[in-house]
This record gives C-alpha cells, structure tokens and sequence, in this order.
C-alpha cells in the first residue's frame, strides 16, 4: 500500500468524523468558558466547564454502538448530568520507582525510564528514556515519553508495548492512542499516582485537553474535534496478565453525542483476529478484537460489555475503535473502561476468561501428529527433529463454520498447538458447541492444512489433526573468483528463491529465504526449482528438487565473483521497513535484505519517521557485511514525494517521529473555547525545514506515479520553463528518482533532460522503494566511487559528494563504467571526443543495444551481440562530433531479468558527461530550448 492509499483512506475517515461528536442542536456554536490543564472533572476537581468546537454533523445515537452505563448515568435528554460511580484518582504524584531493571518484580513495579539499560530491545518495542514502565510479576507496559516516535501524534505517553516477561522483546502492539471523538490527547499532566498492592493496582494518570490528531488536521482543516477535558488512568494488577484503560470525559455546558474511541494499532507481524468475521469484511460489532503473534496473544475488549464497534477501513494501519456512545446531557461526565490482556496461548483461550460460556458447549482435545506422504505417523522417537525445531513447536489454529457448498465459513476462534513432549504430539483443548466446522492451519512449514471436523454432544472428544512432514534442508553458500579460489575478504549473504514445480505449482507460493554462512529451513515436501543469488555481480546456483515428507538433504550453493567492484560502490537511496506504515519488513530483516543483493551501502527511507539503521547494523552484527553511513528518510506529503538523506537520528526530538521535518505546521494557538490550527507545510517550506534539520541531499522520488511531484506542479518537459508560479514548485532538490519501475522510466528520463537541458543540474539515481520482499532490494542500485578497499568501506561524504556532483552510474542487472580515468559527472574540453566505455553484465543477462543521448537528442547507438555467457557485452571507444556545449549520456538496455529480479529489464543508465564544445572552461547550454526527444525503450508502456 502506497502513502497515498493511506490519505486517501484519511480523507474517507473525514467523512465519519462529522457523526463522531455533535451537539443536542443542528449547527455547531462556539460557547463555554475557560479551563486550565488539571482542572475540573464534575466533582473530583474544582474547574468551570468548556464546551470548545463541536463537528457538524449526524449523531450515530441509537446504532449498537458497545458501552454499559454505569450507576447514576442517564440517557441524553434528561436534564441531571451523568456522573459515573468511578471517578479518576485524587492526591498528589508519587516518585515511582528509581531502579528498573530487566527482571520481574514480585509484585507491582512502576517508574520512569531514565537509564540506557532500562530500555528493552525488541523489534517493535517502542519504549525509550523518558518512557513510564508500568509492570508486575507476569506483564510490562509502557506509556510512551513526551514525544511522539510518529506523525500521527502531537504528544506521547499513549501506550505502545505490552510484553510478557517470559517473551521479553516481543510486542504485538504498535500502539493503543486514546482518542474521545477522534480528538487525541494531548497531554497537560501525567502522573504517578499509586504504587500498587496486593490488593490495589499501580496508576498512572494523564490529564490532557482533546486535539486534533496532527495529520489527521493538516489534511483535513475542516476537522476540528471537539475541546473537551479527559483524564486517561492506566490501572495494572499484581499477577494480573491485563492492564485497564479508564477514560473520563467532561462534557461541558452542551448536550452532546459522543463516541468514546481508541485508535488500536496492532504490530507488523500481529495477525489480527475479529470474532464472527465471514470473508474479508470485518464485522462493525465484535465482543473484542484479538490479535496473535507466535507464542502470544492479545485481546482487546470493553468491561462489562459485549460489544464495541470496529470502523474499519481497508488499507489504513489502524482501527478507529468505539468502546461505547454515549448520549450525555451538560455537565456529564463520560466514562469507558477497557481492558488489554495478554496470553501465552490462543485467543480461545483468552476469551474463555471473560465470554459467557456456550451452552452444550463441549470440551475438545485437538492432538497433531506428523506422518509421511503414506499417511504412517512419524514419532518423536524416530523423528525428534521434526518435534524439536522452534518453528514446528507452536501452531496457530484457525476454526469457522461451514458455509454455503462447504465453504470456509464464519470465522469463530483461534487456538494454538503446542508441543505435548511426554506423549510425542501437539495439543490444544477448546470449547465448542456440537456441529461441524472447518479447522485451519496457516502456519504448518510441511503445507497448509485445512481438515473438516466434526463435534459431538458427548465429553473428553479427541480429535486427530495429521502433519505432513516437511522437509529439512540445511542450506550452505561459498563463494570463489572465477578461478575457483577463496575471494580475499570472506563474504556471507545469498537469496535462495524456491518455485513450486509439478502437481503443487498452483497450490504453493514461491518461497523466497535469506542465508548467511548456513542455515536450516523447513518446507513442504514436492517438486521445486531453486536459484540462489547474490544480486548480478555473482553467478547463479540452481538446481531441481524432488522432495519426500520427512527428509533431511544438505544444499551446498557455489557462487562465482564475476564482475568486481575495485573503487566503487553501490547502493539505494529508497526502501522501506517497518516504521513504514505500509511495510512489514523488521528492521533486522530489511538489512539482511540488502547483504544478500551484494550490495555495498544501504539508505533505508521510511515514510515521515527516521530511523537508526547506522547503529542498527551494528548493533545486529553486520559491520562487516554492509555500510548505512548517512541516514534517510522519505517526506510523504500529498503534493509528493521527496527523500532526505544526512538529517541526524534523534530519538527525543520534541516535534516527534525521532527528528523527521513535521509535514504540519501550527497557524494559531488555541485558547479558551478555540483549539489549535495547523495546515500542511508546502514542498518548499518542507525542503526548507529538511535542511535546516541537517539534509545534504534531497531527492524527488518517483515524479510520474500517483504521488508524483511533477505531476502536481504541471511541470512539462516539452515546454522549456520551471512551474514557478506553483506554490508547491522549488527548485532546491538534487536528485531525481529516474528509476522507481520500468513504467515510468521514460517519461521521467524526458523530465530530467529537459531540466538539464534548462540549467538545472540534477542527479539521477535509481532505487527499488522496496516494502517487501518479492520487490528486492538493489534493484535497481546506484554505482559511487570510493577510495575504500572494500565496497562496505564508502562513507557519508563520498556519497554526498558523488550525488552533488553526478559521479553516479545506475545499473538493474547490469552497469556501465568509463576508462582513460574519467568519471560520471566529468567536463571534457573539445566538440570531438573518443570516450572509452565498458558494459558490464554477468553470465545470467546482456545488454543487446547502447546509445548516446547529448542534450536529449539520439547522436549514436549501436547493436550489442556478445552472448549472454559474456561478463562484457560492449568495450570500445565511442566517438563523437558536437558542435554546442552540453551533455552525453549513456543508455543501455537488453531482455528481462531471469534471476535476481525477474521480468524486470536489464539496463544501465549514466549521469551525464559534460562537454565544453568550444574550449572556454565553462558549459553553456543552448539558448533556445528544444525539447528532449521521447525515450523508447522495450519496457516503458
């Protein structure tokens, strides 16, 4: 999913913000009084009310919306105001607790985090210094510190990790930001205010005002939610695997409608879980929603209630969740309570804690046993390894009703399978009433599983769920010259692609796995064709398997060094991971990506938020595989796309999202009954604020597609002037994307031509904007000089200064290079030159044709013959009669792919050559402007 899907979605989720909040009259009013941050909640403090804004717009009253009213509450029209019979904590902060350590405690602990070994590690962990850790024996939670990791959020202190001790650093939460109305909070005091007991919970306490979320207002100016006072009280037990999220909300002097939500947003990897789903569409009304990762599980409920409504929008990484609507007269409080709780087995097993139970429901023992492809079981005696690896060791299982014509019907629970080690089997045990279902297995490394079952009215059932047994491989790579001798610097990384062949080739998914020195694997039993790789500068290995259930084969992958990289470098400028909001890929998983490529650098890019790869290489071990020696970051507003490459990594910056330029900007303070303002920052005031936060480089990233920048501006390269009257038009870029996928290759080739051709020097670069894996990384990559020894040794400055000056080469399965000591980005004095160039490719792609562009005109091209075998496919002298000043370029390009990147186009690009035709030491392009002529290539549309 693009950014763009994502604000498309935002703006549909304008729509719905009209029926969140509204007044008992049909226009909304500007009334009420004025309220400091800690003032009054009816009576639990001393304060006058405040009404604020109110959104225009149709009550959702009546709909069932999920929420019980608790004692003394009443319904809208009724003139006493509702007051809850719970009410938010009085007193004074405590310290809280000084030393945090990464153990347990024995009962309740809660503190500050303000030491470096405090802070836990973890893929989507997200507390840091400044964090609040709230935890007992079994759980630890964090409340974000002051500042945001997002551009969603203005403030933090929202809660953003929920882990079990027994699995420390696995977090299935991304992050729960409370939000009344779709009005944020942000906070005005956040306190500390008990330890806990035995018997009592440890609380912290947010006092806070509502405010728009900061993109969600930027985009939308109409949005204004409602100015409303909320104390936000997170409660945790001792030995308790839940923490409870008690919101109270003051209504002010108006009658309102309001629907108390939360914004859920669950991990990456978190598989999510909606009760009663039949398809895709997720249900509106759910008793809870779940969420599971291996090993653990998570449940997101209201208390005392059976409902709470979904409003899910495909593509949007989080769900408006409503706990309850309330219909509250002037001067109410609104209160909500929800519950967040964690497990180690299935959802199933968590919902049993707090569902009423089924009637006639029966108690059903699921036991898996792995068999051969006769049907025989293989026994943990005779099969141990199967019963031991970890993936095997935990399953999630997935049960539905049957549906029309044996459909895969409703879906109703989620259980997991755990290895039983005393009697050979995995187990899990559920209640379901009598009938018959169908149970799903996703997750099984020996093949899907999908079995229909059958319940009976009687007790202690036992159901008999067969695993084919998968196979075992145990995978290996080396590397060698072309002479078959060790390389001098030992290197790891490959990329092993398994097909599915024969009677599975429909049935199965390409496999796509990453290997480092060696490593063991799973898969299910078959035919398959395997190709390993280590992106175009090394041979292929590839091989066909015939694979029984149960067999363990030894794979030995031999790649040969075919085109080697002295004085240079190459790397992308555009990929992402998953602080991305619409990618997948864990940290430590994208940099692996880039190793197996062969790559020398990698850039990362996530979407408004920095990232810290440079100390994450390190941290994960991989200094001595790949550098990350400048950060970047992809500035993601509407007008388009810009990258942002040198900006420091600041983890506590006070504007959020660890030191991205905010895409919003603040018009006005709020005050009294008036919230604050903000609108989108333009382009270049964007660029502008990139700058002063430490960019070198700014790239325009895929002009011509559904973000595209020149689209937005009306930039044509036909007419020979810039867009200066848009407000959104700057110049002070210094790349260009050229290359984000074959389809707009040329258009965007035209775009930088006719801006070379208007004196804008500007670099063209191509990157992968990889988010997942089928799409890999270094493909395609950019060529940099370095005066390293080895390709990893490239630093900052010299990628800096390569990029400002155009010493850049782009190369998808192949690349160009120059002789006689020149380089990309060169002046060369004289109309006549005879330029020596090398076309490299390896013995898996070829470049069929090379031509010369000079000022966007075709001056020479030539047929390329050499076969496919040949690591050369041109090496000569081009020569060249010009009488103008300007600059040559070099295009080359031949078949699609068959490996690395498959059906993708071989081709290498050059940034210009600059000719100074009549010898007086500067290049001056033509007076009049002649448009570039069109790129025709055999893969642009």
């Amino acid at each position: 999913m693009t950014k763009a899907n994502i604000f498309n979605h935002l703006a549909i989720l304008s729509l719905i913000v009209g029926l969140i909040t509204c007044d008992d009259q049909s226009k909304p009013t500007n009334t009420g009084g004025e309220i400091g941050a800690g003032e009054a909640i009816a009576g639990a403090l001393a304060g006058t009310m405040m009404s604020g804004t109110p959104i225009a717009g149709e009550t959702l009253a009546g709909q069932p919306i999920a929420g019980a009213m608790t004692s003394g509450e009443m319904m809208a029209g009724q003139d006493m105001p509702q007051i809850p019979d719970v009410l938010p904590q009085e007193g004074n902060a405590i310290e809280g607790e000084t030393n945090l350590d990464q153990e347990p405690p024995n009962g309740l602990r809660v503190g500050y985090v303000d030491e470096i070994d405090e802070v836990f590690e973890g893929q989507d962990v997200a507390c840091r210094l400044g964090s609040i850790r709230i935890e007992n024996s079994k759980v630890t939670a964090c409340l974000q510190g002051d500042s945001s990791l997002t551009q969603f959020k203005r403030k933090g202190f929202n809660l953003v990790d929920f882990m079990s001790w027994d699995h420390l650093g696995v977090d299935g939460l991304s992050e729960v930001i409370v939000a009344p109305g779709f009005g944020e909070l942000n906070p005005q005091e956040v306190k500390i205010m008990s330890a806990g007991s035995a018997e009592t919970p440890a609380i912290v306490q947010i006092r806070a005002l509502t405010a728009g979320s900061r993109i969600l207002t930027s985009y939308l100016p109409s949005y204004v939610p409602r100015l409303m006072n909320v104390v936000n009280e997170y409660h945790l037990y001792a030995g308790r695997e839940e923490l409870e999220v008690h919101t109270w909300v003051e209504v002010g002097d108006r009658a309102i409608s309001l629907q108390m939500s939360d914004f859920v947003i669950w991990a990456d990897p978190t598989r999510l879980f909606y009760p009663n789903q039949n398809g895709e569409r997720i249900p509106p009304n759910v008793p809870y929603l779940g969420g599971h990762l291996p090993k653990l599980s998570y449940v997101w409920r209201v208390a005392d209630s059976d409902t709470l409504r979904v409003m899910s929008l495909p593509g949007l990484p989080f769900q408006p969740v409503i706990s309850r609507q309330a219909e509250a007269p002037a001067g109410s409080i609104l209160y909500t309570k929800r519950v967040l709780m964690l497990g180690r087995g299935g959802i199933a097993e968590l919902a049993d804690r707090f569902v009423p139970e089924i009637n006639e429901a029966q108690s059903v023992k699921f036991k898996g046993q792995i068999i051969d492809g006769d049907g025989q079981e293989l026994t943990m005696d005779t099969h141990a390894e199967l019963y031991t690896l970890k993936p095997t060791q935990d399953l999630s299982i997935d049960l539905y009703t049957i549906g029309d014509d044996d459909s895969v019907g409703v879906h109703l629970a989620q259980t997991r399978l755990k290895l039983n080690s005393e009697q050979g089997s995995f187990q899990s045990e559920i209640k379901l009433a009598p009938g018959d279902y169908w149970l799903k297995i996703d997750e099984w490394f020996g093949g899907k599983v999908q079995q229909r079952i059958t319940v009976s009215t009687s007790e202690n059932q036992s159901i008999h769920i067969p695993l084919i047994a998968p196979v075992i491989l145990s995978l290996k790579e080396a590397f060698t010259n072309l002479q078959g001798q060790d390389l001098p610097n030992p290197i790891r990384g490959t990329k092993w692609i398994f097909q599915p062949q024969g009677t599975f080739s429909n049935q199965r998914k390409r496999l796509i796995l990453f290997v480092l020195n060696e490593k063991q694997v799973l898969i299910p039993a078959g035919e398959w064709s395997l190709q390993v790789s280590r992106g175009w500068h090394f041979s292929l290995y590839e091989e066909s398997l015939n694979l029984n259930p149960g067999q363990s084969f030894d794979i030995q992958a031999n790649l040969k060094e075919e085109l080697i990289m002295n004085g240079w470098s190459a790397g992308e400028f555009h990929q992402h991971s998953a602080p991305s909001l619409d990618s997948l890929i864990a940290y430590k998983t994208r940099i692996i990506s880039n190793i197996v490529e062969g790559v020398g650098f990698m850039v990362p890019s996530d979407h408004d938020v920095m990232a810290d790869y440079p100390s994450m290489v390190e941290k994960f071990g991989f200094s001595s595989d790949i550098a990350a020696p400048i950060t970047g970051l992809e500035i993601s507003p509407r007008a388009g796309h810009l990258g942002a490459y040198g900006i420091q990594y600041n983890a506590n910056d006070e504007s959020g999202a660890c030191g991205a330029p905010p895409l919003s900007i603040k018009v006005s303070d709020g005050g009294g009954e008036t919230p604050d303002t903000w609108r989108l920052r333009t382009m270049p005031e964007l660029i502008t604020e990139a700058r002063s936060r430490g960019a070198e480089v700014i790239q325009v990233n895929h002009p011509r597609d559904s973000t595209g920048y020149f689209d937005t501006v009306g930039f044509d390269p036909n007419l020979g002037s810039l867009p200066l009257a848009h407000e959104q038009w700057t110049s002070d870029f210094d790349t260009i994307e050229v290359f984000n996928g074959a389809g707009d290759l040329c258009a965007v080739m035209k775009d930088w031509q006719s801006l070379l051709l208007q004196g804008k020097r500007v670099t063209a670069v191509g990157n992968s904007d990889s988010h997942g894996l089928g799409r890999p990384a270094g493909y395609p990559r950019n060529y940099l000089p370095t005066n390293a020894a080895r390709a990893i040794g490239i630093n900052k400055t010299e990628i800096v200064e390569a990029l400002k000056t155009g010493q850049v080469s782009i190369g998808g399965g192949a690349y160009l290079s120059l002789g006689q000591g020149l380089n990309w980005g060169d002046s060369l004095q004289g109309g006549n030159q005879n330029i020596e160039i090398h076309a490299h490719s390896p013995s898996f792609s070829q470049l069929t044709k090379l031509s010369a562009y000079f000022n966007g005109k075709v001056i020479w091209e030539q047929a390329l013959t050499n076969p496919i075998e040949s690591l050369s496919d041109f090496s000569g002298t081009v020569s060249i009669n010009v009488e103008e000043d300007g600059f040559l370029i070099f295009f080359a390009e031949g078949p699609p792919l068959t490996a690395v990147h498959p059906n993708q186009p071989t081709f290498a690009l050059s940034n210009p050559l600059w000719i100074d035709a009549n010898n007086d030491d500067a290049v001056t392009l033509p007076q009049s402007f002649v448009a570039p002529d069109d790129v025709v290539t055999n893969f642009c549309p």
